[in-house]
């Protein structure tokens, strides 16, 4: 499912204009991106929780030639999936 599927199902599901769904959608992921830039958690309990992990500066090497790069430490997403959407996904 796509941005423009979700929000064609949102507003079906709300029974609410495409237009407003969208909105919604946008608004959503303004939301969560303005958290996660503040180092906070998203936490929506049973489904999903999504939060910033600081991974530290490491060296790798590269297959084939064998060499050895830095890779500077950086923050990535970690994804927590809930109790509620593994039981929903693995078909409990």
């Amino acid at each position: 499912m796509n941005k423009t599927e979700l929000i064609e199902a949102l507003a079906t599901k709300t029974n609410t204009s495409k237009k407003a769904a969208k909105e919604n959608v946008e608004a959503l992921i303004e939301v969560i991106s303005e958290t996660l830039s503040k180092k906070e958690e998203v936490a929506l309990t049973g489904f999903l929780t999504l939060k910033t992990v600081a991974k530290a500066a490491t060296t790798a090497r590269i297959p084939g030639t064998d060499k050895i790069v830095d890779v500077p430490a950086k923050t990535v997403v970690k994804a927590v999936i809930g109790k509620n959407l593994k039981t929903l996904v693995a078909g409990k």
